[in-house]
Formats: C-alpha cells, sequence, structure tokens
C-alpha cells in the first residue's frame, strides 16, 4: 500500500480550505478515501480501522487522526 499521500496531506487540505468559508476542513478527501477503502476494500470492522488510523497517525507525526468512526461514516 502507498501511503505518499500522507507526506501531501497538508498541501491537499491548504488547496481544500482555500476561499472556504465557515470551519475549515480537517480532513483530506485522500485521507477519507483511504479509510473507506479500508474498511470496505478488505472487508474489516470499524475498530481495526480505527487501530490503523491511531497508528497512521503516529507514524505520520500527525496530532490529529479520525477517532471516532461510525457505521453512517461509511
Amino acid at each position: 500500500m502507498d501511503l505518499g499521500f500522507l507526506k501531501s496531506q497538508n498541501r491537499e487540505l491548504r488547496k481544500m480550505n482555500d476561499g472556504k468559508v465557515g470551519a475549515p476542513f480537517e480532513y483530506s478527501h485522500t485521507y477519507i478515501q483511504f479509510l473507506a477503502f479500508l474498511k470496505i476494500g478488505f472487508k474489516i470492522s470499524y475498530r481495526t480501522v480505527q487501530g490503523i488510523v491511531r497508528r497512521l497517525s503516529v507514524t505520520s507525526g500527525s496530532k490529529k487522526c479520525i477517532l471516532h468512526i461510525s457505521e453512517e461514516g461509511f
């Protein structure tokens, strides 16, 4: 799996939030799509996706991660 998108995540967020009115996006589209791919593509549990997200946030040095994942979210 290519996790290169983690390096460009801040750039993508800046582009998404450029000129946006209201609260800024906190997570890039690519990141959300990756999580959906994990859940649906590998047919893993939400708890497992949550564990992967926690590990990715530690590995990437990101201070924020999506921890509240629900069935409605995917």
